[in-house]
């Protein structure tokens, strides 16, 4: 699938979980999409340590995960993979204001901070509340504002399903890319395509 991708200009590739870094060969296979000249993205809660040759490594952190609080095992992840060369950035899924300020002042040496929207429904609405700072990710699909899932990427998953991104319930077979692709451009998505006021 690499090398066909590649025969179409795709640029990088994102994997994650489930927790990826129990694959017998994910240290190969991220290794593999370095040397064929792909971003490599990887996304781990943290709790396995491999010397992965990632571009980004993202760490979830929040409530959902079991590290939750534990700071030394947090920030230990995040200092192994900047010596692993990596972007190194942390997934939190929002809740609330305090757990935003919690993440900012405890921890350090991180590049970049993503703030998720809950699935299915997010309970927290103060997405304006949140004072924001340029190393601050946005999700695509947080409460209406602008996504690219589904229009400049798509998400494939173990069983070689395809569709428009994780969190999206119906899937395809996948088949090839362009045949894969052009199906999953016909599918809408309810918080990507509604009238909804964009609030960014």
């Amino acid at each position: 699938m690499f090398q066909e991708w590649k025969n179409y200009g795709l640029a990088s590739i994102a994997i994650g979980g489930g927790e990826p870094l129990i694959h017998p060969r994910i240290v190969e296979i991220v290794k593999l999409g370095r040397d064929m000249g792909y971003f490599m993205a990887v996304t781990t809660n943290g709790t396995i340590l491999k010397p992965i040759e990632a571009n980004r490594v993202h760490i979830s952190y929040d409530e959902l995960h079991s590290t939750w609080k534990n700071e030394d095992f947090l920030q230990n992840a995040i200092d192994f993979y900047k010596k692993q060369k990596c972007i190194v950035g942390i997934n939190h899924i929002v809740s609330n204001l305090k757990n935003i300020e919690y993440i900012q002042k405890t921890f350090e040496n991180f590049d970049n901070f993503l703030l998720i929207r809950e699935k299915p429904v997010s309970q927290f609405k103060d997405w304006d509340k949140i004072q924001y700072l340029n190393y601050f990710w946005i999700e695509g699909c947080i409460e209406g504002s602008h996504c690219e899932q589904g229009i400049l990427s798509f998400h494939l998953d173990y069983e070689l399903k395809a569709s428009i991104c994780s969190n999206f319930k119906e899937k395809i077979p996948y088949t090839t890319l362009i045949e894969t692709w052009n199906k999953l451009k016909l599918f809408n998505c309810e918080i990507r395509d509604s009238k909804a006021p964009k609030i960014f």
